[in-house]
């Protein structure tokens, strides 16, 4: 075709600026030229990302209340994943700075046909949320 238009969904990355996210895609479209001279492209400034960036840190309060209570009940740490999309406790931590983990007795098929979570799970989440409550109140 003559013409394409690209829409480009680029997570930000804790620490990162519209500056980088700019040069990071600006190289690559560079790179396509370098390989095919004719190739010419219009880049439009990335936005901010709509939702802050939030990584709660591992030593926090709430974070060690979590560990404590999972070492406690199932005698290891909680797995650490991330959520790459947004998410209401970003703008909660950005208005009054108060970190809110997710804690989740999912798994990494969250949002999918084959979700499931098992009532033993289910059940130990329940645990540690009130074992959390407890340590954080005391």
């Amino acid at each position: 075709p003559r013409r394409c238009m690209l829409g480009i969904d680029r997570r930000y990355m804790p620490g990162e600026t519209a500056e980088q996210v700019r040069k990071e895609i600006e190289d690559a479209l560079e790179s396509v030229r370098t390989e095919d001279p004719s190739f010419e492209y219009e880049l439009i400034a990335p936005s901010e990302p709509a939702t802050p960036l939030c990584v709660v840190p591992d030593d926090c309060e709430i974070m060690t209340a979590i560990d404590s209570a999972f070492t406690e009940l199932l005698g290891r740490k909680p797995e650490r994943m991330y959520c790459p999309g947004g998410a209401d406790s970003a703008f909660i931590h950005e208005k009054i700075g108060v970190f809110m983990p997710f804690l989740s007795a999912g798994s990494t098929d969250m949002a999918t046909t084959t979700e499931s979570i098992d009532v033993e799970d289910y059940l130990n989440i329940i645990m540690i949320y009130m074992l959390v409550l407890v340590k954080a109140m005391s």
